[in-house]
């Protein structure tokens, strides 16, 4: 479950050993969401200014403060919009963790072959 703006959206999610990208601002782990997963998060407007190039690295959409992070992958790099949720909740049958203040950064690309829509970086739980 993803909370901004007092609205929840609920995804699934792959805990990714892969996934170990950083906020490079906070060095805070990253959570990379596939886009259309949190579109009920914002108005249209918004959610389709989360994909405007920017000439700066940090900027502001309404009360949102965005910013941009360098993502790298073995086949490409690029740069994904990020803003700073509520929390997120991780849950499964086994465990239930709260984390305040994640980072998410948003891309349009599909994460896998699979149903997840969510990669959770390695150091969330740390």
């Amino acid at each position: 479950e993803i909370t901004f703006n007092e609205k929840t959206v609920s995804t699934l999610a792959l805990y990714d050993s892969g996934n170990c990208v950083q906020d490079v601002y906070t060095g805070k782990p990253v959570i990379i969401v596939n886009a259309e997963e949190i579109r009920d998060l914002f108005d249209e407007k918004t959610f389709n200014s989360l994909f405007v190039d920017f000439s700066d690295e940090e900027n502001a959409i309404g009360d949102i403060k965005l910013r941009f992070l360098p993502v790298k992958s073995i086949s490409s790099s690029t740069l994904l919009p990020a803003f700073t949720a509520q929390k997120i909740i991780i849950s499964d049958e086994n465990i239930r963790k709260e984390i305040l203040s994640p980072c998410i950064a948003v891309t349009v690309d599909e994460l896998g072959e699979n149903s997840y829509k969510a990669l959770i970086n390695q150091s969330i739980f740390v």
